[in-house]
């Protein structure tokens, strides 16, 4: 008696579709692809730059916040869906930017993505439109996105997020083959770095903190010279560093007073007014050897920045007696 069995029919390899993942993106075609798209977004803000110099110069805070909108149009339009996840630079370094399952980001996760990105690179200057406490917090909080970044960008090497990505949940993989991104967790240890590196950056907005780093060694002086040049209404913009030139019994030390905007006067007489109200709120200016003011003018639009310097350099005893000539007039 025979028996009857039945075979299923095969069916052909070739039509199971393949299941793959998404590859992360290196570390050097991710930074080299963003090199590319700074030049490309750069080229446009110089000349936007060089045409409003004058505006751009004399009210930096706008200059910035012109060139970070333009700047993040471009990353956010191409990144999302609508450029199919994939900025010019990006294209040409064969990586894109997609969500965990694969598909591209949304014109709403992209611009979440990169206004985080950009506004420790590009955006900083924009901070001179907030109240002096709120902008002061954001100095503090672009520079811990800054380091965070950074950290993340050279050490995660699981995922290659960075503080953008986890935010977002998206991830730069290579634009060869389909599929979700292959599973990797964030090492935990990554963490802790950022929680350090946090506690470090934030703890010097504490009062106790800044009077304890005000009250020791040089600090307090250059804060003492740069409010006085501040409230005086020479200049909207002061930096104070302490210089030192030459070595062993030849060694001098002075101080260099870089401004932005002064408000009025030819740089030598404006000069003479800022050497005039540092010798009144700073005891110890006498006792240095030189004293150099730098006014510096450009712009900084995005990632494209220009700048000119000019330089008024004497000894203290020089600039005393410019000091007293102008008094006499």
């Amino acid at each position: 008696m025979g028996s009857i069995s039945y075979c299923p029919p095969l069916v052909e390899a070739a039509s199971i579709p393949p299941v793959t993942v998404r590859v992360i993106a290196s570390f050097w075609r991710r930074l080299f692809a963003f090199v590319i798209d700074a030049v490309i977004t750069g080229i446009p803000c110089y000349i936007l730059g060089l045409v409003f110099y004058g505006w751009f110069s004399q009210f930096k805070a706008v200059a910035a916040l012109t060139g970070y909108l333009l700047t993040l149009s471009y990353f956010v339009l191409l990144a999302s869906d609508t450029g199919s996840g994939q900025t010019l630079g990006q294209r040409l370094l064969g990586i894109e930017v997609v969500k965990a399952d694969g598909t591209h980001l949304s014109l709403a996760e992209s611009l979440a993505r990169y206004a985080i990105l950009l506004v420790p690179l590009v955006g900083s200057g924009t901070a001179t439109f907030l109240p002096d406490v709120l902008a002061e917090f954001m100095g503090y909080l672009y520079a811990f996105l800054t380091l965070a970044m950074a950290y993340l960008y050279i050490f995660n090497r699981r995922t290659r997020q960075t503080v953008h990505d986890l935010i977002t949940g998206s991830y730069v993989v290579e634009d060869k083959g389909t599929g979700k991104v292959a599973p990797s967790k964030l090492w935990a240890g990554h963490v802790w770095v950022l929680v350090a590196i946090g506690v470090v950056t934030f703890g010097a907005m504490f009062p106790p903190v800044q009077r304890l780093l005000i009250a020791h060694g040089s600090f307090a002086e250059l804060v003492t010279v740069r409010d006085a040049i501040l409230n005086s209404g020479v200049a909207k913009s002061v930096t104070v560093n302490v210089m030192m030139n030459g070595i062993g019994q030849q060694r001098q030390t002075g101080l260099q007073i870089i401004v932005a905007d002064p408000t009025s006067g030819t740089r030598e007489k404006t000069a003479a007014r800022i050497a005039k109200v540092i010798f009144q709120a700073d005891p110890g200016a006498d006792e240095k050897d030189f004293l150099t003011i730098v006014f510096n003018e450009g712009f900084s639009v995005g990632f494209a920045q220009y700048s000119k310097t000019y330089t008024v350099a004497h000894s203290i005893k020089e600039w005393q007696e410019i000091v007293a000539g102008e008094t006499r007039n």
